[in-house]
């Protein structure tokens, strides 16, 4: 992990020192209101885009809850805003649809996917650095998002929640998802060998399926983490890949520990902290784009789009214009431009997702991130 303890103890002096800046809000998908938590970290100012991360409560629980797991203050001193989504409530309480057999008519995977599009739009969010995670059902949910929401979704991470037996069958991202999972050996719940009747994958399953998809390497660097908790648990990781790769798969096998969340000084990590710690690590901006992110010379509206791009220079420019999918494939061949401050590109026909667009001018390229969406 690069960040370390100190981190943890500064953590919990902003836990009593920084005043909450939490906001309630909603708005109506698919004919029904549906409610988040957003927290504003310190720090946050509607000029400088931040990352955004999707905190998804496991069944039953609530987004006020699940706020208690630490990543607000995490978020004050990281600079990202942290977002928790209610679920919607089934006979077993609050329930994603997330491939399990509850809630199964419900558009979750659509509701989330406009969360983000408006987190884009109203709070200047880095549409390259969206991620998900989740407790349990939130996080067999982020399992979900992941194989569906890859052109959105840059990393996901699970915290006791597998991957459902149908989505895992069906998972078909567009692109490589980097995931971590921390799971305890004694888990009841949702168990470490998965659940038929719930309809689940065990872990060795789940890391599997994402070591295929990602195409990960076959052999894990391994570590054990210091026993330095008097609870019963130890704490292995086996880490295929590295920070700098999009095929990185992590898992923490807590052997000892039943379905919960892992805290210092209770327990051998801080969970919130580690999985903040591997997200922050990975983006959807391909590396294969050349040009840096200039938000000085290139102005981009509406951003998200979905009709017609507005693209403007502080001054005339001349040069080829093009686009790019979230894996890097251009799906606008170079559209030449001369001495001009203002170009129209339609792109109506692109699908819903994350795009670059980058400006060719001489020797010199410089690109930016929209969103295409109908939101």
């Amino acid at each position: 992990m690069k960040k370390n303890y100190l981190l943890v103890f500064a953590i919990c002096l902003l836990c009593q020192h920084v005043q909450a800046q939490s906001i309630n809000k909603s708005f109506t998908y698919d004919g029904q209101t549906r409610e988040y938590i957003m927290y504003l970290p310190a720090g946050y100012t509607p000029s400088a885009q931040m990352p955004l991360l999707l905190c998804l409560h496991g069944l039953g629980d609530t987004p006020a809850n699940f706020q208690g797991v630490g990543f607000d203050a995490i978020a004050d001193l990281e600079g990202f805003i942290p977002v928790y989504p209610a679920a919607l409530g089934s006979f077993l309480g609050n329930a994603w649809n997330s491939g399990t057999p509850l809630n199964t008519t419900v558009d979750d995977v659509g509701f989330l996917s406009t969360l983000i599009d408006s987190m884009v739009v109203n709070y200047n969010v880095d549409p390259s650095r969206v991620y998900s995670t989740g407790f349990s059902m939130g996080g067999i949910m982020s399992n979900r998002l992941g194989c569906e929401l890859s052109d959105k979704i840059a990393a996901i991470a699970s915290g006791s929640g597998t991957i459902a037996i149908g989505v895992g069958d069906n998972c078909n991202p567009s692109r490589k998802v980097p995931m971590l999972h921390v799971h305890g050996t004694d888990d009841g719940t949702v168990p470490y060998a998965g659940s038929s009747t719930y309809g689940l994958k065990s872990v060795d399953e789940t890391i599997a399926l994402w070591q295929q998809l990602n195409g990960s390497p076959a052999t894990a660097d391994y570590t054990m983490l210091p026993d330095i908790a008097n609870d019963g648990i130890t704490v292995e990781r086996f880490d295929y890949g590295n920070c700098s790769d999009p095929s990185e798969v992590v898992l923490y096998k807590a052997t000892g520990m039943a379905h919960s969340w892992m805290f210092i000084p209770n327990n051998d990590m801080h969970q919130s902290l580690v999985i903040w710690d591997f997200l922050s690590c990975h983006s959807l901006l391909p590396t294969n784009i050349e040009g840096t992110i200039s938000s000085i010379d290139i102005a981009l509206f509406p951003n998200p789009v979905n009709a017609d791009l507005h693209i403007q220079f502080s001054q005339p420019q001349s040069g080829t214009v093009q686009i790019f999918d979230a894996l890097g494939q251009s799906v606008l061949s170079p559209r030449p431009f001369a001495e001009t401050s203002n170009i129209d590109l339609p792109v109506q026909d692109l699908a819903d997702g994350v795009y670059f667009l980058t400006v060719f001018t001489g020797n010199d390229s410089h690109s930016r991130i929209f969103v295409k969406s109908a939101y």
